[in-house]
This record gives C-alpha cells, structure tokens and sequence, in this order.
C-alpha cells in the first residue's frame, strides 16, 4: 500500500477529507508490523512475536520499519519539539533539529508570549477546603 492509497483508504473508511494525523498513521504502520510479526510467528505467543519484530525489515506506507537492539525503529527516529516563540521547533536528533534546545524551559509565558494565568487556589476535592 503506498501513502496515496493509505489516505485514501482512511478518507473513506472514516468519511472524511482530513488527512490521518501522523500519530494516526504511525500507530497504523506500528499495527502493521504487528500483524506482519503475528503471521510471521505463526503465533501470537510474545517471544515468538517479540523474535519476528526484532528481525522485522519491512517497507511500510510509511517508510521503511526496522528495530534495533533496543527497539528503536532505525529508520524513522523520533522527533522531540520544543515550543518556542509560540512555534513547535524540532530540537532532537540533533541531525534533524531545527533550533537548539532550550534548558531550563522557559515557562508558558515566556514560550507563548501570553501572561501566565493566576494561579487557582487549591482545594481538598471532598470538603472545598483551601490547602495551605
């Protein structure tokens, strides 16, 4: 299945002209590999699966799947952001960031642009007593 067919096949089947989200179809292709070690075990036994995901290689419509040692796919590593001047900036793997990462992270205020809300008292959920 190529990626055309893939968001083809999701626009009908949920009755949309969205696109699948890209947590959507991660977690599609993660089923996938799945299914594929299932048939590949011919069992749904976990140390049979677990053997035939860590030897899975397999083209996907999402890219290519394959885990390492520690279960990490190679080929598509994960992606941490960082919200900065109000805008999601990739900052992890280092080959793919966008912007240095920032640390300590600056509070919402700061990352926003926008006040930070007063702070809401605290209140003991079966009595509505303030805490502190």
């Amino acid at each position: 299945m190529t990626s055309d067919q893939y968001v083809a096949a999701y626009q009908r089947k949920y009755a949309t002209r969205d696109d699948p989200s890209s947590q959507v179809a991660d977690a599609t292709a993660a089923g996938l590999a799945l299914e594929r070690a299932i048939e590949e075990a011919g069992s749904v036994d976990p140390d049979r699966v677990r053997d035939e995901l860590a030897s899975l290689d397999v083209m996907t419509f999402f890219g290519r799947l394959k885990f390492d040692a520690t279960g990490q796919n190679v080929y598509k590593p994960m992606l941490v952001e960082q919200i900065q001047s109000g805008r999601p900036r990739t900052v992890w793997p280092l080959e793919l960031a966008g912007s240095p990462a920032q640390y300590p992270v600056p509070t919402w205020a700061v990352r926003t642009g926008t006040p930070d809300p007063a702070p809401q008292p605290v209140k003991l959920p079966a009595t509505g007593m303030p805490v502190g």
